[in-house]
């Protein structure tokens, strides 16, 4: 080890001069180096007389052994390592729209019907079958049939007979039916049924709809280092032996005048930085709610329906006459009819003599009833009108259609595997530092055998 001069660098210690005026009043010193120590020698002396061996008296200087040691320039710490949360991207069916019914409408369908509508009813009018007269031819006496006595003429006197001429009989007289005229409403269309549709109602609603699942999101606050600057002794505090003039020397040898002073070394220091964990590092946790996605959806308020409306028969209004006081038959007595004739009757007979004098008659013509007068009903048909009347051939119909609901595909996270953090000790950073450490301290005197030289001026003679 090389011999290393005392600094003034070193403030802490003052170099320290041991005076070796007393060893060198009783011995001549002298100085030697030597490569790794420092030794101080004195002049070789015989232990003896009679000894042919020399020896020379030495101080054993500082021993020192250089050590590489480590130290701690970063402390160890805890990191982590996060594995953020896994999704598995899918998708759901959203029913943006209810199901609901529907309906198709066949109207119905008409077909003309000839009708007759009776204008005038049928009736049964009795029909007078007037009377029958015939003529016959009668024989009416004018003179009846006398005895004519030639003596006493009889007389005559004219005297007027009625003569049933048309012999009374009943008459029937027809008094027709009356009537009075009449408003009436004929059927031309039957009622129906129409059928119209009231379409389903829907309101508007908003639903939401989880996209993406909760999840726990992991923040790294990673570890907060402080530098620290320690001295680290590289090398121990030693000592070593220093030369020096001795002032106002008058011995001529010039070793004579050279003083060994032992000068201690300070340590020696070196500024080292490390980083010393001041916050470790931490994970926080922030729970990430989950994701929502609104969606407009119709739900049903009220379902299609069937509307039924009725539609009144149609009419038309006609005029007809109606019987008001049927048709009837009044018997009338019809009196016989009589003419006066001048007829000659015999005033007084004839006397004494009897003449049988005929009848004298005259042929007078008559009208007789043949037949009397009679009644029969007579049928009068009604009498119609022909229209055209509209009946349901086919009724309305509805036919019910289901709709089926509207849905919607949409794309959904869902957590496979949450966030983890894994706590990952990161072991502590070490750096060399090259120390010198002291093994074994020097200052001690040995002795050792050298080659003998000649004796020194002995500096304590007088």
């Amino acid at each position: 080890m090389s011999l290393r001069e005392t600094r003034p660098v070193f403030k802490p210690y003052k170099a320290m001069t041991i005076s070796l005026y007393t060893l060198l009043a009783m011995l001549p010193v002298s100085v030697s180096y030597a490569e790794n120590t420092q030794i101080v020698s004195v002049s070789p002396i015989k232990k003896s007389p009679d000894d042919q061996k020399c020896y020379q008296s030495e101080y054993t200087v500082d021993e020192f052994e250089n050590i590489t040691n480590k130290i701690v320039s970063k402390q160890a710490r805890t990191s982590y390592e996060i594995s953020y949360p896994r999704f598995k991207t899918d998708t759901t069916r959203v029913r943006v729209k209810d199901g609901f019914s529907d309906y198709s409408i066949t109207p119905a369908v008409f077909k003309d019907q000839a009708i007759a509508v009776n204008v005038q009813e049928s009736r049964i009018d009795p029909e007078v079958i007037p009377v029958v007269f015939e003529t016959v031819t009668e024989k009416v006496i004018v003179q009846e049939g006398y005895t004519k006595l030639e003596i006493i003429p009889e007389t005559y006197k004219t005297v007027q007979t009625s003569v049933l001429v048309k012999e009374a009989y009943t008459k029937l007289e027809f008094i027709p039916a009356q009537y009075e005229t009449v408003e009436e409403k004929v059927l031309v269309k039957e009622k129906s049924v129409n059928l119209s549709v009231s379409p389903a109602i829907f309101e508007d609603h908003t639903e939401s709809v989880k996209t993406k699942d909760a999840f726990t999101s992991h923040f790294l606050t990673p570890a907060v280092y402080e530098t620290s600057v320690d001295s680290i002794m590289t090398k121990q505090a030693g000592s070593h032996w220093r030369k020096e003039q001795v002032p106002n020397c008058r011995s001529v040898q010039p070793q004579d005048c050279v003083i060994t002073c032992l000068v201690i070394d300070p340590p020696s220091f070196k500024k080292t930085s490390s980083e010393v964990l001041k916050k470790a590092a931490k994970v926080l946790s922030y729970p990430k709610p989950a994701s929502m996605r609104d969606i407009p959806v119709q739900r049903l308020s009220k379902d299609a329906d069937i509307i039924e409306t009725t539609v009144p028969a149609s009419y038309k209004t006609i005029t007809r006459k109606v019987l008001k006081t049927p048709a009837k038959v009044v018997k009338v007595e019809v009196p016989a009819q009589y003419k006066t004739v001048d007829v000659k009757v015999i005033d007084q007979p004839a006397s004494v003599k009897k003449v049988q004098i005929p009848a004298v008659y005259t042929e007078v013509s008559k009208v007789i009833v043949k037949t009397p007068e009679t009644t029969r009903d007579k049928l009068i048909p009604e009498r119609k009108q022909e229209m055209v009347r509209q009946v349901i051939a086919t009724p309305a119909e509805a036919i019910k259609r289901s709709v089926a609901a509207e849905f919607q595909d949409v794309p959904v996270q869902t957590l496979v595997r949450d966030s983890v953090a894994e706590a990952i000790e990161i072991p502590a950073e070490y750096q060399e530092i090259e120390q010198t450490m002291l093994v074994k301290k020097g200052g001690m005197l040995e002795w050792k055998e050298v080659e003998c030289a000649a004796e020194p001026i002995n500096l304590s003679a007088k």
